[in-house]
């Protein structure tokens, strides 16, 4: 019996100024009185990814693992077939993201 390769995960390559950007995932929470509660939308201004890839027009100084800001409603809505990856990303320009979140050590 012969056995099937598995597939690879493709990888999404941006063009000019675009940016792959992983979202956080949802977070959600059971109320007081058992009904389970999505995170309000309307509450979130602004939201951090973690860059996943960058078109070679970007002059932003980011690359892949850098977190970043962004509107929430920012960009367009990016997912892979959902067998390969179930992660939600968001495809942005740079003139979507205002500033990048940088750590102290």
């Amino acid at each position: 019996m012969k056995k099937e390769k598995p597939q690879p995960k493709p990888i999404f390559v941006p063009f000019g100024k675009w940016i792959l950007v992983r979202l956080p995932e949802e977070k959600s929470h059971l109320s007081v009185h058992g009904i389970f509660a999505p995170a309000k939308v309307d509450q979130m201004q602004q939201t951090i990814g973690i860059v996943e890839a960058v078109g070679p027009e970007v002059k932003l100084p980011i690359k892949k693992g850098d977190s970043v800001a962004y509107p929430a409603f920012a960009g367009e809505p990016f997912e892979y077939n959902e067998e390969i990856d179930k992660t939600k990303y968001r495809l942005l320009l740079e003139e979507d993201i205002p500033g990048g979140i940088k750590y102290k050590s």
